[in-house]
């Protein structure tokens, strides 16, 4: 997952826990791919029940268009990313008169630059997804196309 690095002037500490003398540095699949992944919300998640964020748009589902190694070009789910402010969860948040939480009709297609930590083997998408930044200058058909190939590469 990563590599902890510590100040060598840095007095070591016996302890199961990592001291502020560390930091710990992962992996990004920014760091390896050579352009910025640009994917669009296609779904959504709701908050669990009995939490904060109950009946609330708390995440995003975002998909990119995938060339497979067949040349079939498909809408391909890439990541789920929840690290959004409380704000955008109640702008993106419709509760209807039966209280059924949908999303807001604005962000479906909205594009980012999404990274994480690595792409899943089994089924190539983000692990640890988070949106690095709102692409307002794009839409979805700006989108470029990967190939599937491409993302296999990225695979740790």
């Amino acid at each position: 997952e990563g590599v902890v690095l510590k100040n060598k002037n840095a007095k070591y500490h016996a302890c199961s826990s990592r001291t502020i003398d560390c930091v710990k540095v992962k992996r990004s699949t920014s760091d390896s791919f050579t352009n910025d992944i640009d994917a669009f919300i296609t779904d959504y998640v709701v908050g669990k029940d009995d939490t904060r964020n109950e009946n609330m748009v708390v995440g995003f589902v975002f998909s990119i268009m995938m060339e497979k190694d067949n040349g079939e070009v498909v809408k391909h789910p890439i990541a789920v990313c929840s690290n959004v402010s409380d704000f955008i969860k109640e702008d993106a948040t419709v509760v209807d008169e039966n209280g059924n939480v949908t999303l807001n009709k604005d962000y479906y297609f909205r594009v980012a630059t999404i990274k994480g930590q690595n792409i899943s083997s089994k089924n190539l998408r983000l692990t640890h997804a988070v949106i690095d930044t709102w692409r307002f200058d794009k839409d979805a058909s700006g989108c470029e196309i990967i190939k599937e190939s491409e993302l296999r590469k990225l695979v740790f």
